[in-house]
């Protein structure tokens, strides 16, 4: 293999490697994997010094027990808080899809995008990928940068989503982003029997690797192997074992074109592949942020732009600690007076009694005194900056300062902390961009027979199934902008309720954003009450009609209004004097009621209000 070399001014010498094909034998593939190995591990040694610290910062290991001379080693992880402050913040919302169609003249296009945008924000939801945007958000804070990867489960038949930690990572130090890079290795951990199952035409070496024919239960032995991605290629290596070699198993490389023809006739050609994407990527999603756009993980982080800060609290802290407990003070004995057997003795708890020549001055106490008020206030300094560079204040802890604070002033201060949250924000909407349009690309390509969801019953309420078909041909999905900006429940709430009150908001969406945990069944139950209530007392409530007895006294008839009636029941008066309901005034009907029960200055007025069939069921009625 040759490898060709550019050197570009200002830069370092890069060096292209040959492409990877599926006509290299395995030496020359494990030739590769090995250069590749060796020349990621620069990258690996170098973010490891700062990864390791960083992790030990979070975890609260600050201080050295042997550097601190007997002293208790306090430590007030400032770190720690505010991180784990900003964590849940930002990745408290689902980020909301938006599917834009090829044609979006096609209204059979634009409602397939929005049953996929429904989709998408349903499968988050039920991926429990809030958690794992929690982690990784923390590892991109700790290793510099985050790594998501997506993959096809066959066997469960369901898209998987998982956290990488970047230690697990084999990266090249050239390439600014996933698909730049040259190639990804992963490091990946099996039993053998997995492995053989993965790769039965490898099972001799696999067997031979643990030593399956002098041991029992060999094949329960972990097998440490590495997979090793381009974008067009994709190979596993195990020791010096090439497992498997395959094209990039989440593409369609069978382009074909075929005639369509639409309901009006007309013919064009259209791709049959699979794909949503156009081209070939690596099954990664990077997150990072603080980068000068050198290589693919960040240049700093806010851990080590605090840690100088965070050694200046913890020293001030024990400053004060030491002091405090010297206040008491130490005796100090006479020891013309006193021996020093005797002086040992003495404990100076409260109470002790103590004969000695010479009586009390023999022995006397040395208070100690107050530091000066310039370290306390250091001391808070510190943990003011710390709290500004992570832009997580008391306010976004929910923490009261001392005094009375203004409401207003209370949420400046917090609308300033989710604006530095902005920054994350909006590199975790670029993550969901890029795991919507992964997601896209799996359906496409896994989901003619349809795909499994740990979603599927909401999914089969909205009757929306996870097929080929449900991602459109060439449709772009993105994230709403801010859509993962932190918001204030209680205005989201107040919001809803002035909406509703002005007949703006259907009762399930307002169910939604009230918090309940089934807003579809508390909205069927509420137009149940609202139009039939006799029959919601008796579903839910458990009441019974009154019966009358054969031959007893008729109970007190009653009037009603023909308006008042639910729509069933005016079909039954009509039906009864004759008049078969038609669809429309069916429809009318129904809209009317709504509207006589919906808190709104506007009210639905059926069009055929003045017609011939309604004047007729009106006085026939």
């Amino acid at each position: 293999m040759s490898d060709a070399k550019i050197d570009l001014p200002g830069e370092e010498l890069i060096t292209i490697e040959e492409e990877l094909t599926l006509k290299m034998d395995d030496a020359d593939l494990l030739a590769l994997a090995v250069k590749w190995e060796n020349d990621s591990a620069k990258v690996k040694n170098e973010l490891k010094k700062f990864q390791d610290r960083n992790e030990k910062y979070w975890e609260g290991k600050q201080v050295d027990p042997k550097k601190l001379n007997a002293q208790l080693g306090i430590v007030d992880n400032r770190i720690f808080t505010d991180m784990e402050t900003i964590i849940p913040a930002v990745t408290s919302q689902i980020p909301e899809p938006t599917a834009f169609p090829e044609n979006d003249q096609d209204e059979q296009q634009r409602q397939a995008s929005v049953e996929l945008e429904s989709a998408l924000a349903i499968l988050f939801e039920d991926s429990d990928m809030q958690s794992k945007y929690e982690m990784l958000v923390r590892h991109w804070m700790i290793n510099r940068v985050g790594f998501l990867k997506v993959n096809f489960d066959a066997e469960l038949n369901q898209i998987v989503t998982d956290n990488v930690r970047g230690q697990r990572l084999l990266i090249p130090s050239t390439g600014r982003s996933i698909n730049e890079l040259p190639y990804i290795g992963e490091w990946l951990e099996k039993t053998a029997k997995e492995l053989i199952a993965e790769f039965p035409k490898k099972e001799k070496e696999i067997k031979e690797s643990v030593g399956a024919d002098k041991k029992t239960n060999a094949l329960g032995s972990r097998i440490s192997y590495q997979v090793w991605w381009t974008n067009e290629y994709v190979f596993w290596r195990m020791g010096t074992v090439i497992l498997d070699k395959k094209k990039n198993i989440f593409f369609d490389f069978g382009e074909k074109e075929e005639e369509e023809v639409n309901d009006f006739g007309e013919k064009s050609i259209v791709s049959t592949n699979k794909n949503h994407f156009k081209k070939p990527q690596k099954p990664y999603i990077a997150m990072r942020i603080f980068n000068l756009g050198k290589q693919i993980y960040d240049d700093t982080s806010l851990i080590e732009q605090a840690m100088p800060l965070q050694d200046g609290l913890n020293k001030r802290k024990r400053q004060i600690d030491n002091n405090a407990s010297d206040a008491n003070g130490v005796w100090i004995g006479d020891s013309d007076k006193i021996s020093a057997k005797e002086f040992a003795q003495f404990q100076g708890t409260p109470g002790e009694k103590v004969l000695i020549p010479g009586g009390a001055a023999s022995l006397a106490r040395e208070t100690g005194r107050p530091l000066p008020s310039f370290v306390e206030n250091d001391m808070i300094d510190n943990r003011n900056e710390i709290d500004n560079i992570f832009g997580a204040h008391s306010t976004l802890r929910g923490e009261r300062q001392g005094g009375r604070e203004a409401a207003a002033s209370r949420l400046v201060l917090k609308q300033a902390d989710e604006g530095r949250m902005g920054i994350i924000s909006r590199s975790l909407e670029s993550v969901s961009s890029d795991l919507y349009n992964w997601w896209a690309q799996l359906i496409r390509l896994f989901g003619a027979g349809g795909i499994s969801a740990a979603g599927g019953q909401d999914l089969e309420r909205r009757q929306i199934k996870i097929t080929d078909k449900l991602v459109p041909q060439n449709v772009r999905i993105r994230v709403k902008s801010g859509s993962l900006l932190p918001k204030d429940k209680d205005t989201l709430k107040r919001e809803a309720l002035e909406l509703w009150s002005r007949g703006a908001l259907d009762p399930v969406t307002l169910f939604e954003k009230m918090g309940y945990s089934n807003p579809q069944e508390s909205a069927k139950r509420l137009l149940l009450w609202k139009m039939q209530p006799m029959v919601y007392g008796g579903q839910y409530l458990g009441l019974q009609p009154p019966e009358q007895k054969p031959g007893g006294e008729k109970p007190p008839s009653l009037s009603i209004r023909f308006e008042d009636l639910t729509p069933m029941e005016q079909e039954q008066a009509l039906s009864q004097v004759g008049i078969q309901a038609q669809s429309d005034l069916r429809n009318a009907l129904f809209a009317r009621n709504v509207s006589a029960f919906m808190p709104s200055q506007t009210s639905v007025t059926p069009d055929f209000a003045g017609s011939k069939e309604f004047s007729e069921s009106n006085n026939s009625y």
